[in-house]
């Protein structure tokens, strides 16, 4: 999974505003800065955000109040408050307004930047569009457009593995024990046969053709959005 993301700072400490953007833009985040609530607005009519990084106390509109507002509108936006309230009453109306994580300034920015790094599995978790579900009970998959294909019974289970795993990606062994095999003697090439076999049922029903993806030494990823019932 992209864990990349497009993200707004709103700081109105120069110094500071200057340090967070260029620190999280060094890990291939796409950063924006901005002063206050006001020039933030402006930036968000104009693009789509997966994250914003809050200080609380800014010029006009404070912090709080905007992220009441962010919450209100976007459910899974990400939220980071940044700021000098330190005081436990002060987290606890942050985290009320709707932030995710509560830092309290000085912030150092591994730290920050680590903050960011555990949101955006989330964040993009839920950018992803189901396309798809998984009829577990009935070894069914229904694909995009409504076409149903039956799946034997390790197919089904090697899917429905990689569907609950976190970021749809699961190694090779797991795999393996999830289909109630003996890691000690079936072998990867056995596995990738089961793959390709059910990779074909997917496209047939309307899957991407690279729905499921190796991950080079490891083992494979999902990158479809499939409900599971």
């Amino acid at each position: 999974m992209d864990t990349k993301l497009d993200i707004a700072v709103v700081e109105d400490h120069d110094d500071l505003r200057g340090a967070m953007a260029d620190a999280l833009s060094s890990q291939g985040h796409n950063v924006t800065a901005v002063v206050d609530a006001e020039s933030f607005f402006e930036l968000a009519g104009k693009t789509s955000l997966d994250l914003v990084i809050v200080d609380l106390n800014l010029p006009g509109e404070d912090g709080l109040s905007l992220t009441k507002r962010l919450r209100q509108v976007h459910s899974t936006l990400g939220i980071i408050i940044v700021s000098a309230r330190g005081l436990v009453q002060e987290k606890t109306k942050g985290y009320e307004s709707g932030a995710d994580i509560y830092l309290t300034k000085p912030v150092a920015l591994q730290e920050l930047v680590a903050a960011v790094g555990s949101l955006a599995h989330r964040v993009k978790a839920a950018d992803v569009t189901v396309t798809g579900c998984l009829r577990f009970a009935q070894l069914e998959l229904v694909g995009p457009a409504g076409k149903t294909v039956a799946l034997p019974w390790h197919e089904a289970v090697l899917l429905r593995t990689l569907m609950l795993a976190k970021d749809r990606q699961v190694e090779y062994w797991q795999l393996i024990q999830a289909m109630g095999k003996n890691v000690d003697v079936y072998t990867k090439s056995a596995l990738e046969l089961v793959v390709v076999r059910l990779r074909k049922r997917m496209t047939g029903v309307g899957f991407e053709t690279a729905v499921i993806t190796a991950v080079r030494n490891k083992g494979y990823r999902l990158l479809a959005g499939i409900d599971l019932t």
